[in-house]
């Protein structure tokens, strides 16, 4: 099923507040911009019944993320050495304090098509 932006901000919002829909929305916006015009960008969200949780999923083919900076990702005020990367380093960083507040987990993994998936964990 596809949705558009309107429909998803209200959907994640009920289910689990504004500040989930903060997170999708800033993971969104990274993979277009760090994927580059005419990529695709997928949002997955699926069910894990067996461990009653949601599982959403950003995936880009941009240039993904060496190992060596996959868990430093989310430390605050760790921004991206590339001209794309202007902000302050706080983005991913307050996606994991939100995702943790919702008692969930957030991580990123290579795409095996080229670039990165972040994904996140939330009981439901």
């Amino acid at each position: 099923m596809l949705y558009g932006i309107n429909q998803l901000k209200i959907t994640v919002s009920v289910a689990f507040g504004t500040g989930m829909y903060q997170v999708i929305n800033n993971l969104f916006i990274n993979a277009i911009k760090f994927a580059g015009n005419g990529k695709l960008v997928i949002l997955k969200m699926s069910i894990l019944e067996k461990k009653n949780s949601l599982l959403i999923s950003v995936i880009d083919n941009g240039p993904g993320i060496p190992d060596k900076e996959k868990d430093r990702v989310f430390d605050k005020f760790h921004g991206d050495d590339t001209s794309k990367g202007k902000g302050l380093g706080l983005g991913l960083y307050i996606c994991k304090r939100i995702v943790e507040l919702h008692k969930g987990k957030i991580w990123v993994e290579d795409n095996p098509d080229g670039g990165a998936i972040f994904k996140m964990v939330l009981p439901i």
